[in-house]
């Protein structure tokens, strides 16, 4: 009992002071620290991490790795290679495409994916397509990065591989060479050896292969017009214009060619544009050798 008065003032003097200006003024003062504190901690935080700035990735097509390396490393970029082509415009060693592109805004230490050119062509081998059906043969040749060439037929079963070649010569499977060479293909000829003209609008080199080679026919002559000065040009040109065009209404041979006119003009592609279904009275179409140039 001799401590309750003891307890009592000290609680007394507890409530006041809970009541007083000064532990309010107090109050206010820890309250307005802890607010700075954590603003100050977050304002940090956004400086270090660069929170929301963002920059623009600049061109670093043309440079040489190392001379890109470096420009990227004082934007705080990190350079990414992803892959190399060899028929590219530019020097060797030189970066031909990139992602994301120029002017694209992301933040510091974006990593940015880049294709350089090849100092030389990438290896790949021939694989074994003897006795395969056409369409598997250029599924195959793909997958090895090659391109289907000229298709020639002799007796045997209808679009299957007889024999491949590789610049007039036989070439074994496993036989090392550049990848985008194109092999040529003996194939049957089957009991039936006629097919008809495929359109050819709008595509391109590689897709006219493609096309033509699907319909048991060969590119004959190929001819750019004055749109198409690069080698870059002649990959992107375009087919305007084919002989024979989609009126031909006879059969063709497996085996014949078609030639074709190729411009980067897009306008001069849709007006030449032919309905498939006007007929055209048969022409004979020319045989004769032609070597691409491209």
């Amino acid at each position: 009992m001799e401590n309750t008065p003891r307890t009592t003032s000290i609680g007394k003097i507890l409530k006041e002071y809970l009541v007083s200006k000064d532990f309010v003024k107090q109050l206010i003062i820890a309250f307005g620290a802890a607010i700075f504190l954590a603003l100050t901690g977050i304002t940090a935080l956004r400086i270090v991490t660069h929170h929301g700035e963002a920059i623009s990735v600049p061109n670093f097509v043309g440079l040489s790795l190392s001379d890109a390396q470096e420009a990227a490393k004082e934007r705080g970029m990190t350079l990414i290679v992803i892959d190399s082509v060899y028929l590219a415009p530019g020097n060797k060693g030189s970066i031909v495409e990139q992602n994301p592109v120029v002017n694209f805004k992301v933040k510091e230490s974006r990593k940015i994916f880049i294709t350089i050119k090849a100092f030389s062509p990438e290896k790949t081998e021939m694989p074994d397509l003897h006795e395969i059906s056409l369409q598997q043969a250029k599924a195959e040749l793909e997958n090895y990065g090659l391109k289907i060439g000229k298709l020639s037929y002799s007796a045997g079963y209808e679009n299957v591989v007889i024999q491949q070649t590789f610049k007039g010569k036989i070439i074994s499977p496993g036989t090392k060479l550049n990848k985008r060479e194109r092999i040529d293909l003996l194939l049957g000829r089957g009991p039936s050896p006629y097919t008809l003209v495929a359109n050819l609008n709008g595509l391109n080199i590689d897709e006219v292969y493609n096309k033509l080679s699907s319909v048991a026919l060969n590119v004959g002559n190929v001819v750019f017009d004055n749109t198409v000065k690069t080698p870059a040009d002649s990959a992107e040109a375009m087919v305007w214009k084919q002989e024979p065009d989609v009126r031909y209404s006879g059969k063709l041979e497996f085996g014949a060619r078609i030639n074709v006119f190729l411009t980067k003009d897009r306008i001069k592609v849709l007006t030449n544009k032919i309905s498939e279904i006007e007929p055209l009275v048969p022409v004979e179409v020319v045989e004769e050798e032609f070597e691409e140039n491209i």
